[in-house]
């Protein structure tokens, strides 16, 4: 098979060291790792007791890998089963483990592992709480079988994910509590939504009922709402939940627009990104909504953020227009000295020291910013 970089090497490494520290890296760490090996499926699960969603983790399986395996399958495991006495940090073979008569003429084997093209794995026994963990990449029937490499490979990788399943193991997994995630997002002044495929609001904080009250919709109205009965707006939106729901963990992606202010509109600029499915909850899509400025509001705003003087403001919003000294001097009255002037003041102000930089830096603070 095609030899592996040095750069894959680091990138799965790096990847296990990120799910040390959050666990919904998890998924990716596994995808790389059977990408890594050339595998079909590389699978992750506790060892000895039966197991919780919480404890099986699988990439490249067939559709309800997850409830049938810990409903029925896990019973019937002989390859952990084999596994279970080894020496934490142990490599090996499910064949060499077993024998391929007694794995082959097993329920296991013809019901589970064939079915989904499972016909060599490579495993590491790994420490941990109870019987500990045991990690496997499975091949297909037309791949090669693993070899010495494969093995030398995995001993190199084995601490990093060691490290990641032990953080887990001590902190049970890094997440806030959800009552206190949603207490936190009512605090924020920006509009949050959780989101189903099918474009409805599943929750939302303070701000976010409030500005769906504003608008003079409802939960019922979906996301789609946001639109502000925008067409092309409305079908983008929709675009990027479900492209933020559907797929696999790697393939969703969500995306950015805005609305467009009207007489009855509110503008906004929104963000849909895929929120991580927690067990067998289905995918779902994170919508952030934030009303965008206008530039009445900017007199306001930059004197708060770099204590420019109302002068030196008139001169930022030109600036922030795209217009040059010239242009700022002839529409305000004035010498293009003085202009000049006012925006020394303003770079010294954004610790900047030109034109596109200041500008830069004032649109980062200021986003979104209706032009």
């Amino acid at each position: 098979m095609k030899r592996v970089t040095l750069d894959a090497v680091l990138d799965v490494a790096g990847l296990w060291q990120e799910a040390a520290c959050d666990e919904s890296r998890l998924g990716a760490a596994l995808h790389e790792l059977r990408q890594l090996f050339g595998g079909t499926t590389a699978c992750l699960g506790r060892l000895g007791h039966p197991p919780e969603a919480q404890d099986v983790f699988g990439v490249g399986h067939t559709e309800g890998y997850l409830r049938s395996y810990a409903e029925h399958y896990w019973r019937g495991n002989l390859v952990w089963q084999a596994a279970r006495p080894l020496a934490p940090g142990s490599i090996y073979c499910d064949q060499k483990l077993l024998g391929p008569a007694g794995l082959h003429d097993s329920a296991f084997w013809n019901e589970w592992m064939r079915p989904q093209d499972m016909y060599a794995s490579i495993g590491c026994r790994i420490d941990g709480p109870g019987d500990g963990w045991a990690i496997h990449v499975e091949r297909g029937r037309t791949r090669p079988a693993f070899d010495a490499e494969d093995y030398r490979l995995m001993r190199k990788l084995m601490p990093f994910i060691r490290a990641g399943l032990g953080q887990r193991d001590r902190f049970g997994g890094l997440r806030l509590p959800r009552e206190g995630i949603v207490d936190g997002l009512d605090l924020l002044d920006i509009a949050i939504y959780e989101v189903g495929a099918d474009g409805q609001v599943l929750r939302a904080n303070r701000a976010g009922e409030m500005l769906l009250a504003r608008i003079g919709a409802a939960r019922h109205h979906g996301i789609s709402a946001l639109g502000l009965g925008n067409g092309a707006v409305v079908a983008r939106l929709r675009q990027y939940v479900q492209q933020a729901c559907l797929g696999t963990e790697l393939e969703r992606r969500g995306g950015f627009l805005a609305t467009v202010a009207g007489r009855s509109a509110v503008p906004l600029s929104l963000q849909v990104s895929p929120l991580s499915a927690e067990g067998r909850q289905a995918p779902r899509a994170l919508v952030v909504a934030k009303e965008v400025m206008t530039r009445q509001e900017l007199g306001a705003q930059l004197p708060a953020l770099f204590g420019l003087t109302p002068a030196e403001v008139r001169v930022a919003s030109g600036m922030l227009a795209g217009l040059t000294a010239a242009e700022i001097a002839a529409m305000q009255g004035l010498r293009i000295t003085t202009v000049r002037t006012h925006q020394a003041r303003i770079f010294q102000k954004t610790e900047t020291r030109h034109q596109a930089a200041c500008v830069a830096r004032m649109q980062a603070a200021l986003l979104p910013v209706l032009s």
